[in-house]
C-alpha cells in the first residue's frame, strides 16, 4: 500500500513539474536574427507564442540587446490588428491585410500561426538558410517561412511553404511570399511602369498612410503596364551613394500584387506574392505548396551598392556561366 501511495504521489510531481517546464518554455522569448553583413532583420515571439518582426537596421553586436530591442520602436497594437506579424493570418481577431487567407474543409475561415520551431543550416561561410515552423493551434494546418541569405552580397531571398494536413481539401484564397515589416519615419517608393516600347519606367512616390498597391492582372505580359520591381528608400528619396535603401523583385511573371501600406504607427507593412486574383488554390492532404521567392538587396549607402552586390550575386548564384 505505502509503495503505491508513494508511486501516486511520485506520479503527480512529475506531472506538475512537466505542467510547470511547459508554462515556462511557453513564457521564454525565442528570437531569431536574420543578419547580412549590412543590416539585421529580427524576428521574436510574443507572450502568445506569435512571430513578430521587432527590428531592422544595422547588426546588433550584443545578442543580450536581441531581447530588449522592440522596446525602442512603437509597435502599440491596441484594437488595430498585428502589423508587425511575420505572416500576417486571416480570419481570427486580426483586422490587418492578410499574407495568407484560407477556408478549411469544413468551411470555416479562421486562421492562427503560432511559432513552433526553427532551424538554421549553414550552407557555407556566406551562405545560410532559416526555416521557421509556425502551425495553427486548432487545425492541422502548417506554414514555414524560409529566409535565405547571402551575408557578404547583404542579398535575402525569401518564399513560405503551406502544408494541409487535414483530412480534405482546403482552398488557398491568398497566399504570399513575403511579409516584411519597417519600423521608422518616411518611405520612398520607386515602382516601374511602361507601355508597349516603353518598359521600367522608374516613379518615385512618397508613401502615405494606407495602401499602395503595385500588381498585375495580364497574366505573362505584366511588363506592359507594371513590373514586379521594386525600391523602397528610408527617411529620404533614394539617392545613388548613400542612405538606407531595399531593392527587390517577385520572381514570378505571371499576376502578381505588391502590397505597401503605412500604418497607424507611421511604419511600414510590405506584402508580396501571387496575385490572388482569380488564383484559389485547391491544396490536397499531406500536400506542399511552395510560393515564388521574394528577392532583395540591402543597402546602407544608397542604390549604387544595393545595385551591384544584385549584379555579383546574379553572376556568382543564378546566372549559368555568369562568372566567365
Amino acid at each position: 500500500m505505502k509503495n503505491k501511495i508513494t508511486h501516486y504521489f511520485y506520479k503527480k510531481r512529475l506531472f506538475l513539474f512537466s505542467l510547470i517546464t511547459i508554462i515556462n518554455l511557453s513564457a521564454q522569448t525565442v528570437t531569431i536574427p536574420i543578419v547580412t553583413s549590412n543590416n539585421m532583420i529580427l524576428l521574436q515571439t510574443d507572450s502568445n507564442n506569435r512571430l513578430r518582426t521587432v527590428y531592422f537596421g544595422k547588426p546588433l553586436e550584443i545578442e543580450s540587446e536581441y531581447v530588449a530591442v522592440s522596446a525602442g520602436y512603437n509597435y502599440d497594437l491596441s484594437n488595430q490588428g498585428i502589423y508587425n506579424s511575420s505572416y500576417t493570418f486571416s480570419g481570427t481577431w486580426n483586422l490587418s491585410e492578410p499574407a495568407i487567407q484560407v477556408k478549411h474543409a469544413d468551411g470555416n475561415t479562421s486562421l492562427e500561426l503560432k511559432y513552433v520551431s526553427h532551424k538554421i543550416e549553414k550552407i557555407d561561410a556566406n551562405i545560410s538558410t532559416t526555416s521557421i515552423v509556425l502551425k495553427d493551434p486548432i487545425y492541422p494546418f502548417e506554414v514555414t517561412l524560409f529566409y535565405k541569405v547571402w551575408a557578404k552580397e547583404n542579398i535575402i531571398e525569401q518564399w513560405t511553404e503551406i502544408k494541409n494536413k487535414e483530412k480534405k481539401a482546403l482552398l488557398l484564397q491568398k497566399y504570399a511570399s513575403a511579409n516584411l515589416y519597417f519600423a521608422g519615419k518616411d518611405f520612398y517608393l520607386t515602382s516601374f511602369q511602361g507601355e508597349y516600347l516603353k518598359e521600367m519606367q522608374p516613379v518615385e512616390t512618397k508613401l502615405v498612410q494606407g495602401i499602395r498597391t503595385v500588381d498585375s492582372k495580364l497574366g505573362t505580359r505584366a511588363m506592359l503596364l507594371q513590373t514586379p520591381n521594386f525600391m523602397v528608400s528610408f527617411g529620404k528619396p533614394a539617392s545613388e551613394n548613400e542612405g538606407t535603401v531595399i531593392i527587390g523583385q517577385l520572381g514570378w511573371s505571371s499576376n502578381f500584387k505588391l502590397e505597401f501600406e503605412i500604418d497607424s504607427n507611421k511604419n511600414l507593412r510590405f506584402i508580396a506574392g501571387i496575385n490572388p486574383f482569380t488564383s484559389e488554390y485547391s491544396l490536397a492532404p499531406n500536400v506542399l505548396f511552395k510560393t515564388p521567392s521574394l528577392i532583395y538587396a540591402l543597402s546602407n549607402h544608397g542604390t549604387g551598392a544595393a545595385s551591384r552586390n544584385l549584379h555579383d550575386w546574379s553572376r556568382k548564384y543564378r546566372l549559368v556561366d555568369g562568372q566567365g
